[in-house]
């Protein structure tokens, strides 16, 4: 079955339109969400360049992997000082803090230091929440195999979601991270947006056949796709 076209066919019946509105539904920043916390205010002008500059960057992958690289040098700041409890301001969709209220407090307070001079309404809480699940990720440095050696399916399967129809690059990245946990780090220890990204993507795919994605899929950035696997891994890390 190609897991390929069915992504392709589940945005266009969501009537996804134009790279950026695809770009949220996978985990790009929700533009009428501030990491100041509290929704947007559609009428400001303010906000509205804000937004256009985040649309801007994220049709453009090279400012995307640019903002993933501030997100990660914001992210290894917050996780040097909390460590694994860094873990715990994680959130956006389908979690128990959709709108990153627990970040936006943080990173207004205990966090402030880590800004580095940016301004915290000028962040994608969304690739911050990445980041620090990156770092997270990073600090196990035990040796992990490229495929799991043993691996409970079921428990796979609940984690990764249903691969039979539609699928978005969450529920990808979710399987990958299961059967090839090592091809998955190998993915986070390149540098975003390079060569070695693209190449390390394309392994995991292509050593992972149980997900359905042969090849890197080129109507998702690559950043979305490393953001949903470090999500994934870290995620996957946490399950009893």
């Amino acid at each position: 079955m190609n897991y390929r076209a069915m992504m392709t066919a589940a945005a266009a019946v969501a009537c996804f339109s134009g790279t950026q509105a695809f770009a949220q539904a996978q985990g790009a920043p929700n533009t009428n969400v501030n990491l100041a916390g509290g929704p947007s205010s559609r009428n400001s002008m303010t906000d509205l360049e804000r937004r256009m500059n985040l649309d801007k960057m994220f049709e453009d992958p090279a400012s995307a992997a640019q903002a993933y690289d501030s997100s990660r040098l914001i992210a290894q700041c917050v996780v040097k000082l909390s460590g694994d409890k860094a873990g715990a301001l994680l959130g956006g969709p389908g979690t128990s803090d959709p709108r990153f209220s627990k970040l936006s407090n943080a990173m207004t307070g205990r966090y402030t230091s880590c800004l580095r001079g940016a301004s915290a309404k000028s962040l994608s809480p969304a690739l911050l929440t990445s980041a620090i699940a990156e770092n997270l990720v990073e600090r196990d440095t035990s040796a992990v195999p490229d495929r799991a050696m043993t691996l409970d399916t079921t428990k796979a399967a609940a984690f990764h979601g249903d691969l039979a129809g539609p699928v978005t690059i969450v529920n990808i990245a979710r399987c990958t991270v299961t059967y090839s946990p090592g091809l998955a780090r190998k993915v986070l220890a390149t540098d975003a947006g390079s060569p070695e990204e693209t190449a390390a993507l394309g392994a995991l795919y292509a050593g992972t056949p149980e997900c359905g994605m042969a090849t890197v899929p080129t109507s998702i950035g690559p950043v979305f796709q490393r953001s949903a696997i470090a999500d994934a891994l870290y995620a996957w890390s946490q399950q009893k």
